[in-house]
């Protein structure tokens, strides 16, 4: 603001003629913006749209519950012994044909991430257990 008045002696000067209230609050008169509302980001709709939010994801999940077996008087949850093995060597069986090959190159069928996911984790047990081998160098997949 005393930028805009060139100099402060000359508000120092104003100041010393006793300006009454109206006079002085005619000087800062359009310094100050006023302050614009906007409906789609007031509080009220950002409180409404996080109640809504919190309302509409909330779901029932069903609980399956296991079958338990007795184990030396101990229960176990029942898990299937050869599945995740079986579901190993069919992907070992599917990518064994490309090989050798690029890393991406194994998923290149699969669209769904959770498909690619799977298959990920059956790739790094398969280089864990010695079937397939990984050369960093050339990002190689090879037998």
């Amino acid at each position: 603001m005393l930028s805009s008045l060139d100099k402060e002696k000359n508000f120092e000067d104003f100041l010393k003629t006793h300006p009454n209230e109206d006079q002085i609050s005619n000087i800062f008169h359009g310094c100050w913006r006023k302050t614009f509302h906007l409906e789609p980001i007031s509080l009220k709709f950002l409180d409404y749209a996080s109640n809504r939010y919190v309302k509409e994801r909330i779901t029932n999940f069903n609980i399956e519950h296991l079958l338990r077996e007795k184990n030396n008087d101990q229960f176990l949850l029942e898990i299937p012994r050869y599945e995740f093995t079986e579901k190993i060597n069919v992907f070992y069986d599917e990518i064994k044909k490309k090989l050798p090959c690029f890393f991406e190159d194994v998923f290149d069928n699969e669209l769904d991430q959770i498909e690619i996911y799977e298959k990920f984790v059956y790739l790094l047990h398969l280089l864990q257990l010695g079937k397939v081998k990984y050369q960093k160098d050339t990002n190689t997949l090879y037998i």
